[in-house]
C-alpha cells in the first residue's frame, strides 16, 4: 500500500541524505529543521544503504559528468547571492534531471547525489547558510513527483541494486573505499524492513 507523503518527510529524506554524506565526507552541518523534530512527525524512508550507493565513486562521477553536461559552474554559483543562487538552483536543478535519459536506471539516485554534493561543496567553503535553500529547493522538487511512499520504495530499491551491481563491478579491486563484510547484511535487512 502507498501513503502520501508530506513535504516534511521529503525533507526528513533529504535531510538525512545529506547528512550521510557530509558524516562520509567528515563534515558537519545543522539541518534547517532538526532531524529529531521531523522524525517525531515522519515516516523515515532514508536508510543507510542507499548512502552507500550515494557516496560510491561511480555514482558521484556520473552525478558529476551531468552536472558538467547541463553547464552548471558550482565555482560561480557559490559566488552568487543567496536569493540568485536559490533561484539558480531551481532552474538548474530542471535542466539537470531534463538531461538524464528517462529510462536510465539510477536517474532519481544521480539527482540525490548531486544534490548531496552540492551540500558538501557549501559546507567545505564555509557556505552552510546555501544548505536550507538546498535543503527546501530538492524537498520541493522531489515532492512534485515523488509525493508518496511507493516512489520511496522505488529508490530504495535502486539503491540495494546499484550496490549489488557495484560490487560485482568492482569486486576485483582492492578497496572500494566503502564496503564491508558486514555491508551486504544490512542492505538485506533495510530491504525487508523497507517492505
Amino acid at each position: 500500500m502507498q501513503y502520501i507523503l508530506r513535504l516534511g518527510c521529503v525533507t526528513l529524506f533529504f535531510e538525512e541524505a545529506i547528512t550521510y554524506v557530509l558524516e562520509y565526507n567528515n563534515l558537519r552541518w545543522n539541518p534547517p529543521v532538526p532531524i529529531p523534530t521531523l522524525m517525531e512527525r515522519c515516516d523515515r524512508y532514508f536508510f543507510p544503504s542507499m548512502g552507500q550507493a550515494l557516496v560510491h565513486h561511480c555514482m558521484v562521477d556520473e552525478a558529476l559528468r551531468h552536472v558538467r553536461l547541463i553547464g552548471f559552474d558550482m565555482g560561480r554559483w557559490i559566488e552568487m547571492s543567496p536569493d540568485a543562487a536559490r533561484n539558480s538552483l531551481r532552474q538548474n536543478l530542471r535542466r539537470y534531471v531534463r538531461q538524464i535519459i528517462e529510462d536510465d536506471f539510477f536517474k532519481h539516485l544521480y539527482v540525490i547525489a548531486f544534490i548531496c554534493y552540492l551540500s558538501c561543496y557549501v559546507v567545505k567553503r564555509d557556505k552552510s547558510e546555501f544548505t536550507y535553500f538546498i535543503v527546501s529547493e530538492a524537498a520541493d522538487f522531489f515532492y512534485m513527483d515523488n509525493y508518496t511512499s511507493a516512489r520511496y520504495t522505488y529508490l530504495f530499491e535502486r539503491s540495494y541494486q546499484y550496490n549489488i551491481t557495484h560490487r560485482v563491478l568492482h569486486e576485483q579491486s582492492e578497496d572500494e573505499g566503502f564496503y564491508s563484510d558486514t555491508g551486504s547484511e544490512d542492505d538485506e535487512d533495510d530491504f525487508r524492513r523497507f517492505l
